[in-house]
């Protein structure tokens, strides 16, 4: 091969075929972040502090590259925008809820043992995509 062409210029099926080889199996570590709410003062002086509710998910694991690459890399559909559905936070809009990039065939997930049971409503729906991608860390 004597002239190297500039990625841009390749094929976009030779392009699409690069990124794709780029997807690595990851452990992604889900955090789950709490809202407390105020307390509300009762008739006896004393105050009702209402359950604790999950706000956000988060995972501190880093953002895949070929997504930070460039819009043909995110586009291309190696991963997907996952587990907004859990916030249960009435207040924060569905296109404004956090989410994590995933890849339900490859990735998996880690959960707090202590937090397993926010998953649950995911790990039993059979049209989950996630569903698959769930583990529990031992």
């Amino acid at each position: 091969m004597s002239t190297f062409h500039p990625f841009p210029r390749l094929p976009t099926e030779l392009r699409l075929q690069i990124w794709e080889m780029t997807v690595e199996p990851r452990t992604v570590e889900i955090c789950i972040r709490f809202t407390d709410f105020p307390s509300t003062p009762l008739a006896d002086g004393k105050q009702k502090r209402p359950p604790r509710q999950m706000s956000t998910v988060q995972s501190p694991t880093p953002v895949p590259g070929p997504l930070q690459a460039c819009r043909e890399a995110r586009y291309h559909g190696l991963y997907q925008q996952a587990l907004s559905d859990l916030v249960i936070d009435e207040h924060v809009p569905n296109p404004e809820r956090p989410y994590i990039w995933l890849n339900p065939a490859i990735d998996i997930v880690s959960v707090e043992n202590s937090y397993a049971a926010f998953f649950k409503s995911v790990a039993h729906d059979p049209t989950s995509q996630v569903r698959k991608a769930l583990a529990q860390r031992r």
